[in-house]
Formats: structure tokens, sequence, C-alpha cells
């Protein structure tokens, strides 16, 4: 059981991304696999940085991603129910 979360500065497509999508999935594109929230944020292709990555034998209930201004910080918040 795996969780690692974070502003990893990493972009769908590039190669240590790709390593770590290789092993674990990404719990936003395991929510939805489009990039796309049913608020019509969309967050496919290069758009993230920060990621929550899961072991294969977790689930994801859902996944959030505030943008700023709305996060009151430079960054996103980022997180997501995860289940056993």
């Amino acid at each position: 059981n795996m969780i690692a979360m974070g502003d990893y500065n990493l972009r769908e497509g590039e190669a240590a991304y790709e390593m770590i999508a290789a092993v674990y999935r990404e719990a936003w594109k395991t929510a939805y696999p489009n990039g796309i929230d049913a608020r019509g944020l969309d967050l496919s292709g290069e758009k993230m940085i920060d990621h929550i990555f899961i072991g294969p034998e977790l689930t994801v209930e859902d996944a959030f991603y505030l943008l700023a201004p709305e996060s009151a910080t430079d960054h996103p918040a980022h997180w997501a129910i995860i289940g056993w």
C-alpha cells in the first residue's frame, strides 16, 4: 500500500512521470480518465505538475483540484478520497 503526493514538477509524457505511472496510478487520472472532472476542470495532458500516486491495490473514490487563487497559495490544492 503506497501513497505518494506532492509537487513533482512532472508532466504527463515526461520520462520520469512515465516511469512512475508505469508502476503507480495517478489519482486524478484514475478518477477522471479523460482528465476532465464533473465541473469541467480540464487537467488533461501537460497541465498538471502536482500529483497523488497510489499503489495498484488502492482505489480512488474521488479527486479534487483547486486552482490558485482559490487555493490561497501559488500552487493548487490537490486531494483525493482513497479507499482500500
